[in-house]
């Protein structure tokens, strides 16, 4: 019996709820706001013409590209690059190795054992001790 109250309900209820009955009056029609135009859309060859990444990171004091001029080969005691993470030139920082085989994070301007990161680029850092400079490659991946 109480099954059959409760399927009662279920059918009445919603019916009784949508009969019409003592309903506030409909809003007036709000006015449209009219549409958005849209731009035209840059010509194919300008679009293709522009540079798809951004410039290399190059120190304010050198014109060349990042260390090009110091050969990059081995410097005794000059950090080992493990990777560099980030958006060049501002926001980047490089991971180094350190001595018990973890990683420490360096920004520019920041030192590792003696050495200072001068410089960031997309496949480099350069760092300098002194009056020695060392520009160093990030690995290869093979």
């Amino acid at each position: 019996m109480a099954l059959v109250g409760a399927a009662l309900a279920a059918v009445a209820g919603p019916a009784w709820l949508l009969a019409e009955g003592d309903r506030p009056p409909a809003a007036a029609s709000a006015s449209v706001p009219p549409p958005i135009a849209i731009r035209a859309a840059m010509p194919f060859e300008a679009a293709s013409g522009r540079a798809l990444f951004a410039p290399r990171a190059v120190p304010s004091d050198s014109g060349s590209e990042l260390g090009d001029d110091i050969p990059s080969g081995d410097v005794e005691g000059v950090p080992e690059v493990a990777g560099i993470v980030g958006r060049l030139p501002n926001d980047a920082v490089v991971l180094v190795r350190t001595p018990s085989g973890g990683t420490q994070i360096l920004r520019v301007g920041e030192s590792f054992q003696g050495w200072r990161l001068e410089a960031l680029a997309a496949d480099a850092a350069l760092f300098v001790r002194g009056a020695e400079r060392a520009r160093v490659n990030l690995p290869s991946a093979s």
